[in-house]
């Protein structure tokens, strides 16, 4: 049973007790969530992103990704293809999925979708997307972005903002 699912029987298990959240309490259930969707992220990034490699290093060696884990101050995972880079990490009680492009003029191209917990009534815990609403999971978030980026790499993402440096 994943962690997620551990922490939805966990708070079922309150409920039907007749348990009250206090909230002390339910900000360790928020912060564990949080660790934990972050965590179930990047190791679906780290397995897709090793399966991908493993098959395209016999043929394409120079198609292959890098995954580079992140630890303190923030933890979290980069993917680097050739010049793009997908960084995800924690900020605060969101989980941030950026693609960064660097360009030959120090021009980057930036795009971010927000993942933010949500709790119902219950004090059950959902994700949805910042960005478009949309109700998502690991594994969802995982295979959409991952592979939007692989494929295309920064280009299949809309751009929301477009930073350009400054020459002296």
């Amino acid at each position: 049973m994943k962690q997620s699912e551990q922490i939805w029987i966990e708070n079922l298990a309150r409920v039907s007790l007749g348990k009250a959240l206090t909230t002390s309490i339910n900000q360790q259930i928020v912060r564990f969530a949080v660790n934990v969707f972050l965590e179930e992220l990047c190791n679906k990034m780290i397995n897709y992103a090793s399966h991908l490699n493993a098959i395209l290093s016999e043929v394409k060696p120079n198609e292959t990704v890098q995954v580079l884990p992140l630890s303190m101050p923030r933890t979290g995972l980069i993917i680097l293809k050739a010049g793009d880079k997908m960084i995800i990490s924690q900020v605060g009680k969101i989980i941030q999925v950026r693609t960064v492009q660097v360009h030959v003029d120090s021009q980057r191209n930036y795009m971010a979708y927000d993942f933010e917990l949500k709790q119902n009534e219950q004090n059950g815990i959902f994700w949805r997307c910042v960005n478009d609403g949309q109700l998502v999971n690991p594994e969802l978030v995982a295979q959409n972005y991952l592979s939007s980026f692989l494929v295309s790499g920064c280009r299949a993402l809309p751009q929301v903002l477009r930073l350009v440096a400054s020459h002296p």
